[in-house]
């Protein structure tokens, strides 16, 4: 693929997916990430995107987004970069977030019962959000059984954290909120952190040994 299709995969995308760094890129599109990082820098300069955070680290690396403004060329032939498309085009996850906004309890079905989108991503979606603290179960406590559609009930899901319009952004630590331009790392479940603790004491006394 010419080295002008590449930058134009990689702006559309950033196009859909603000607040992106260049692994994610890299890791949605197959670009090379070396690539990647030098056609963000290369962008940065000419004004392009904008930086999101002011250090690049392994565990905080750079994030950019698209400059609305920004009109980049491609090719010899001087094709012009398409407008902003995220703002006028909904993804499925966009209209699960819309959905439950409007419903603030519900179940999966309530969730696709009036848009084009398929149950195992609405699940999925849910499940990340609850990882990351905006809904939660509604139909069990914790230390009761949880009900499935097997036994006749679907969960009820409520949310709990509604920021705003757009919908959070999975991402591989956490949800990032493009309302509040904030991430919401997922969260340890108590029977992981129970294990954790477990094997930290057995560490201490193995060493005291």
């Amino acid at each position: 693929m010419a080295s002008s299709n590449l930058r134009e995969t990689a702006w559309k995308w950033l196009q859909d997916h603000p607040n992106s760094s260049a692994r994610d890129i890299s890791t949605a599109t197959g670009i090379n990430i070396t690539h990647c990082r030098d056609t963000l820098n290369t962008w940065l300069k000419k004004g392009w995107v904008i930086q999101k955070n002011s250090k690049g680290k392994t565990r905080y690396p750079k994030r950019f987004s698209v400059d609305e403004s920004a009109e980049p060329v491609w090719g010899q032939r001087g094709r012009k970069a398409s407008k902003i498309r995220y703002r006028h085009q909904k993804t499925k996850r966009q209209k699960l977030w819309n959905n439950m906004k409007i419903g603030r309890k519900f179940t999966v079905s309530d969730l696709v019962s009036s848009i084009d989108v398929e149950e195992s991503t609405a699940r999925n979606y849910l499940i990340y959000l609850n990882k990351s603290g905006f809904v939660v179960e509604r139909s069990r406590k914790p230390e009761k059984k949880r009900l499935s559609p097997a036994q006749g009930k679907e969960i009820e899901w409520l949310l709990i954290r509604d920021t705003g319009r757009l919908a959070p952004i999975v991402r591989r630590e956490g949800c990032w909120d493009q309302n509040e331009q904030k991430l919401y790392p997922f969260q340890v479940p108590l029977k992981e952190r129970q294990k954790q603790h477990c094997s930290s004491k057995e560490d201490m006394t193995n060493d005291m040994a």
